[in-house]
């Protein structure tokens, strides 16, 4: 008795989840989400994004390059702390 009522139950979830999933209502795709108002945003969105992107790498580039221009760290004392004579090094540090 039990076996039936769960089986029969089941049965029914899964044809109205199939139903559901199946149906045209929920293969059309909804509208993006967008919280500007028009006008706010520029219609080339994309070039922006790639644009401050190719920045942003310029900016690590340049950081990356006077990292590599101090030279290797100076470990002095006991604790040991970082000791340098670069007037960047300290500059960064300070």
């Amino acid at each position: 008795m039990k076996r039936t009522i769960l089986l029969s139950t089941s049965a029914i979830c899964t044809a109205i989840a199939g139903a559901m999933l199946l149906s045209p209502a929920t293969a059309q795709k909804l509208p993006l989400y967008d919280p500007y108002p028009d006008g706010i945003l520029p219609p080339n969105v994309l070039s922006e994004i790639h644009r401050v992107q190719r920045e942003i790498r310029g900016i690590f580039q340049q950081y990356l390059l006077q990292l590599q221009q101090l030279g290797p760290l100076t470990v002095t004392g006991n604790p040991p702390s970082s000791c340098s004579t670069h007037p960047l090094m300290r500059t960064t540090l300070i």
